[in-house]
């Protein structure tokens, strides 16, 4: 993993906070986006969203030193079902889906 990936999941966890941070009343996840899984999310920090990459890929274009570069980038989701019912920990889910989705 290079500068590069790492320097696209601090921008997406940038935007994201700033996003959740400007969404008004509902979901409260300012502060709350991470950008790595080691973080161990207690209860008290959720719900919460975790920015990670996965694989790398580069293939040669053909010409000297000319790559495609393709980054996987995870974005999970993360709430607390000991504080919730079932149907508000998934409409929970569904509005920060809904909120990441339409970014």
């Amino acid at each position: 993993m290079g500068v590069h990936a790492k320097t696209i999941r601090h921008a997406v966890v940038d935007e994201l906070d700033a996003v959740f941070s400007a969404a008004g009343p509902g979901i409260d996840l300012e502060g709350r986006v991470y950008g790595n899984r080691s973080r161990k999310l207690n209860h008290s920090l959720l719900p919460a969203i975790r920015v990670f990459n996965g694989d790398e890929r580069i293939e040669s274009t053909g010409g000297p030193r000319l790559y495609n570069r393709t980054q996987d980038l995870t974005v999970e989701l993360v709430a607390d079902d000991k504080n919730f019912d079932t149907v508000k920990h998934f409409d929970v889910l569904d509005d920060m889906a809904e909120q990441v989705e339409t970014w």
